[in-house]
């Protein structure tokens, strides 16, 4: 029995550990492209602190582009939807 639950605790890390991995190298080493994709998926699955993050790294490069002002409004969502309303109407009045 003690052999079994360590067998699932290993995958369980395992598992954790490589989906956490992707992620990070995603978000410190992926293309501005990558990234974006990354940061529209998560916020379609309603992973607002995730996109959070995405969006965070991607703003700084895109300012003064087209797609500048629909990614802020994103970011700025994602505030609202993580409850941090503060930040949130900064960033919907900025």
């Amino acid at each position: 029995m003690k052999r079994k639950k360590r067998l699932i605790f290993i995958w369980f890390f395992l598992i954790a550990f490589t989906c956490c991995n992707t992620y990070e190298k995603l978000l410190k080493d992926g293309t501005l492209s990558e990234r974006l994709t990354a940061a529209n998926n998560f916020y379609d699955k309603k992973l607002y602190s995730r996109a959070k993050d995405f969006y965070e790294s991607i703003i700084p490069e895109i300012r003064g582009s087209e797609n500048f002002e629909e990614v802020f409004y994103r970011y700025a969502y994602c505030h609202y939807y993580l409850e941090d309303y503060l930040m949130a109407a900064y960033y919907f009045k900025d």
